[in-house]
């Protein structure tokens, strides 16, 4: 049986390897903030990492969550060597 992985940034290039690495031995639920999302997922949700909101319904929504991936960055709006707008 499949393990539950839950993939936050799923449409960046680095969540894309990853759904196609982990794919066949996970149903994988992905995030994406921008962009789309690869099909080989269980389900895809569109969710802003600011808002706890979004964070709370896609948890409640897996029904067992055995892995979690952090691949998401972030929305840079200022200068990249700035840190103070993170």
């Amino acid at each position: 049986m499949k393990k539950n992985l839950l993939l936050f940034g799923g449409s960046s290039d680095v969540g894309e390897k990853i759904i196609l690495e982990l794919s066949k031995d996970y149903n994988i639920y992905a995030t994406k903030n921008k962009g789309n999302i690869i099909p080989q997922t269980k389900k895809n949700y569109a969710c802003n990492l600011k808002k706890l909101d979004d964070l709370d319904r896609i948890i409640k929504d897996i029904p067992s969550l055995d892995v979690v991936v952090f691949s998401a960055f972030p929305e840079i709006l200022n200068d990249a060597k700035d840190f103070g707008g993170y």
